[in-house]
């Protein structure tokens, strides 16, 4: 999607993939297409200055757990990286990763610069509504998932009845999303929520067809986000799932909530 908006907008698009299954969407707006290995960090650098690089966006999912499996095999560079930092927590490792393309004259841009059209503004999109409950819910949960976000631990909370049941860490949301689900044995309140000083080169939430898919397999319930503030891909085909399951997705008003007020949709 960000390829297709780029080339739209003028630019000469040069792609590094890094999972075959991006491959054959990706080569269609891509002027130049590599596939490279995510461990060879050397690699990767050669291929930008190659390319004459001087603009990069940053997207998709790279899970941290490939830092603790077999697959990770980091040379000299990536080493050199991650020895240098006293955290390894996600800003960390994305500044250090920033910083180092800055030094050979790259500069990293936002995300939301070509996919400012998949950003979940503010509203509920299904047919079922929010309960009072689940708007309870909501407003309880948003302070403690911006303090979990805060500490770069996770940006999901699973809710119900007033209670935190899942916090998201290492294992992602839907995993989060399921464990809710297994200790609630009903229908949760899901919330999705950005760093509160979010940096909006890297690491923007994402949701979409696979996170409505959990929450269906976890009991149902809502899907709350940050209005404004996060990707939401497939929203259509989220929204049918939604409304065949009686599910709900909504974007509600994150400054409501601080003001006291539970009108949170407005």
């Amino acid at each position: 999607m960000a390829a297709r908006e780029a080339k739209k907008q003028g630019y000469r698009c040069v792609v590094i993939g890094f999972f075959p299954e991006n491959q054959s969407q990706l080569v269609e707006y891509a002027d130049q297409f590599y596939l490279q290995n995510p461990s060879q960090f050397t690699q990767i650098i050669k291929t930008l200055q190659a390319e004459r690089v001087t603009e990069l966006v940053m997207l998709g999912k790279f899970s941290k757990e490939l830092l603790y499996g077999g697959d990770f095999q980091p040379d000299a560079q990536w080493l050199a990286l991650l020895q240098s930092l006293n955290k390894k927590n996600d800003d960390s490792i994305m500044l250090a990763i920033v910083a180092k393309l800055a030094e050979l004259g790259i500069t990293v841009l936002d995300q939301e610069l070509f996919l400012a059209d998949y950003v979940l503004r503010l509203g509920v999109y299904t047919k079922r509504q929010p309960t009072p409950a689940e708007v309870a819910d909501i407003i309880y949960g948003y302070p403690l998932a911006k303090g979990v976000a805060g500490l770069d631990i996770g940006q999901t909370v699973a809710v119900a009845k007033g209670a935190i049941l899942a916090v998201e860490a290492i294992d992602g949301t839907n995993a989060t999303i399921i464990r809710g689900g297994q200790l609630a044995k009903g229908p949760i309140t899901v919330l999705k929520v950005t760093k509160p000083l979010q940096d909006k080169r890297f690491d923007i939430p994402v949701m979409g067809f696979d996170t409505i898919k959990s929450l269906h397999q976890a009991g149902g319930g809502v899907l709350a986000v940050e209005a404004d503030q996060v990707f939401f891909l497939d929203l259509e085909k989220s929204i049918e799932y939604a409304d065949a399951h009686n599910l709900t997705i909504c974007a509600f008003n994150p400054r409501a909530i601080e003001a006291g007020s539970s009108n949170i949709f407005a």
